[in-house]
């Protein structure tokens, strides 16, 4: 990957990107990623999340209802968050590049829901949701640990000034439940 992109990319990218295509520091993200032992929770959660919004989009795609078709605008949204969705799969592989996924992934859940909103009436799609919601419900519930690692106890009842003040007393909310 290094080869084609020292090949095709203009001596100031190059200059810009040369600590993310270091081939040491690469090795031992490497490393670190293999050594970390993660629970099943975390590693599902991105895996079943990201499938699971690919086949519903993709089930909108060829059996959505013809009445969505119809409407211009709901088209459109569809057709961009395929678009925006492919390219985004394609910036993922280069460093830094997976942030570009997290907007694909809101504009398939916004194309999601307004399906499901306004055509909720097909069978196929209410016994394929009911399917995949416990990926959904993983998804939640992993977003709200993790939402947890940051947030202290002064953010939630304090003030957003004594909060930035508050330099010392920073203890995740999640060390109080554990």
């Amino acid at each position: 990957m290094n080869a084609i992109v020292e090949s095709v990319a203009p001596q100031i990218i190059l200059d810009r990107s040369a600590s993310y295509r270091d081939e040491a520091v690469i090795e031992a993200r490497i490393e670190n990623n293999i050594a970390t032992t993660k629970n099943w929770y975390v590693v599902l959660n991105g895996i079943v999340f990201k499938y699971s919004l690919y086949i519903l989009v993709i089930y909108i795609y060829i059996y959505g209802d013809q009445r969505m078709k119809l409407f211009l605008s709901r088209r459109r949204l569809l057709a961009l968050s395929l678009l925006f969705f492919s390219v985004a799969n394609f910036l993922a592989n280069i460093p830094s590049g997976g942030r570009f996924l997290n907007f694909g992934y809101f504009l398939s859940l916004l194309t999601i829901l307004l399906y499901l909103n306004e055509y909720k009436r097909d069978n196929k799609t209410f016994l394929l949701v009911g399917g995949l919601a416990p990926a959904f419900l993983l998804f939640i519930i992993v977003a709200i640990r993790i939402g947890l690692y940051s947030t202290s106890l002064m953010s939630i009842l304090g003030n957003p000034v004594m909060a930035l003040l508050n330099i010392g007393e920073n203890v995740p909310i999640n060390d109080f439940i554990k």
